[in-house]
C-alpha cells in the first residue's frame, strides 16, 4: 500500500510539474525548489499520502536540488538519502525507458519500438520466448512474460555494481508466460 501511494505520489508529481507551463517562467534555483517541495512533501507526509520520496532536480546537467523526504525505515526512524536509498520503483521505471526510447527515436539510434531488445544489448542478450524475440515495446509495457521479483535488489546482500553480465544472468527473472495478445 505504501509503495503504491508512493509510486502514485511521484507519478503526480511528474505530470504537474510537465503540465504546468508557468513553472518555465519562474526563476527555479534551490531556494524556490526547495520551497515548494518542502510544502508539497510535508503535507503529502503528514497526511499519510506517501510514506516517503525523494526529489533531485537537474538543469544544464547540473544538480541544483537534491533531498529526500520521509523515511526508509520507519520504525528506525531512518530518513531517506537521496542518494543511497533505495526504492521498489515498479511500473514508473515504464514512463523512464519510454521516454528515453522516445529520445533515442528522435535520435535516429532506436528504428522501432517493435525491434528485438536483443539488436541493442551489448552485453547482455534476453532468451527468445515461444521462439520470438522480445521487443522493445513488451520491455516498456511490462508484456514480455518475466517472473514478477526484483532481481533481489531490495534486500541486505551486499552486491557490487554494475553488476557483471553474469550477476545480471544469475539475478534474471524467469519468463514465465506470454501474455494473451501480445507480439
Amino acid at each position: 500500500m505504501i509503495v503504491k501511494n508512493s509510486i502514485r505520489s511521484i507519478i503526480v508529481l511528474v505530470l504537474i510539474i510537465a503540465a504546468y507551463p508557468a513553472i518555465a517562467q519562474v526563476d527555479i534555483n534551490s531556494d524556490t525548489v526547495k520551497a515548494w517541495a518542502d510544502d508539497l512533501f510535508s503535507q503529502s507526509l503528514d497526511e499519510k499520502r506517501l510514506s516517503g520520496a525523494v526529489l533531485t532536480v537537474v538543469r544544464d546537467s547540473d544538480v541544483i536540488f537534491s533531498r529526500g523526504y520521509g523515511y526508509a525505515d520507519y520504525a528506525a526512524k531512518t530518513e531517506i538519502d537521496p542518494v543511497k536509498t533505495r526504492f521498489m520503483i515498479g511500473s514508473i521505471t515504464k514512463t523512464f525507458t519510454a521516454t528515453s526510447l522516445a529520445q533515442l527515436m528522435d535520435r535516429g539510434l532506436v528504428d522501432s519500438l517493435d525491434d528485438p531488445a536483443n539488436k541493442y544489448l551489448k552485453r547482455d542478450t534476453l532468451p527468445q520466448v515461444d521462439g520470438k524475440d522480445i521487443t522493445l515495446k513488451e520491455l516498456i509495457t511490462h508484456t514480455a512474460g518475466f517472473g514478477n521479483i526484483t532481481f533481489h535488489l531490495s534486500n541486505d546482500k551486499k552486491v557490487a555494481y554494475p553488476l557483471s553480465a553474469e550477476e545480471v544472468a544469475a539475478r534474471r527473472p524467469p519468463i514465465i508466460r506470454k501474455l494473451k495478445g501480445t507480439a
